[in-house]
């Protein structure tokens, strides 16, 4: 339930610069990746999903797996998947888009490509070189940019938020565990695991 309000800024109110700061084990990337496919079938063209190396794209989505075991890629039903890739980690849709699974690492060899959507996952952890490059792309075709991440300290991202939280233009989110919830009430990081690991030596 926690997630419902993003799916509905973007799709219903067609925000089109999101960014979602969030803690461990919040589904940043289940839910990113839902959004990129879904709005991939909705306008044809090229779609990427970033994380910080492209190391990191291949174990975390293209390989991943989430805690029922079930595989990323399979989030999208199979009729609605061409083919894939595996090489270049790429998923070919019925209207034509293509999903593109890579490391922001590698942005100079996306320069040149036209993306209608980008997802930059643990965007903490990313060269923000990556996103100057790649902003105007966006601002040319129209199209969306979808950041998320944990907190690292005051880096780029935490710059990001503090510069757009009242900004119209953006959805901004900022969930701690004291935020979410499951729909029966239920803490996705109970407090007494977060206390748990406060005696074991974690760092507040």
């Amino acid at each position: 339930p926690y997630q419902r309000p993003l799916f509905n800024e973007f799709f219903l109110k067609e925000k089109k610069r999101i960014l979602r700061i969030c803690h461990r084990r919040f589904g940043k990337d289940t839910e990113a990746f839902n959004l990129c496919w879904a709005a991939a079938l909705m306008r044809p063209g090229l779609y990427l999903y970033l994380l910080p190396k492209i190391e990191q794209a291949r174990t975390v989505i293209w390989q991943g797996r989430g805690k029922d075991g079930r595989a990323w890629l399979d989030y999208i039903p199979k009729k609605l998947v061409t083919n894939t890739n595996n090489t270049m980690m790429k998923i070919n849709l019925p209207n034509g888009s293509i999903l593109r699974v890579t490391g922001a690492d590698n942005y100079e060899a996306l320069i040149g490509s036209n993306p209608l959507g980008i997802v930059f996952s643990e965007y903490q952890s990313t060269n923000p070189l990556a996103w100057d490059l790649l902003r105007p792309i966006l601002a040319e075709n129209d199209g969306w940019a979808f950041f998320n991440g944990t907190p690292r300290g005051h880096n780029h991202l935490y710059d990001m938020y503090e510069q757009n939280k009242d900004n119209p233009l953006w959805f901004t989110s900022l969930l701690t565990v004291n935020d979410t919830k499951y729909e029966d009430g239920r803490a996705v990081i109970s407090p007494e695991i977060i206390e748990q690991e406060r005696r074991s030596g974690m760092a507040e």
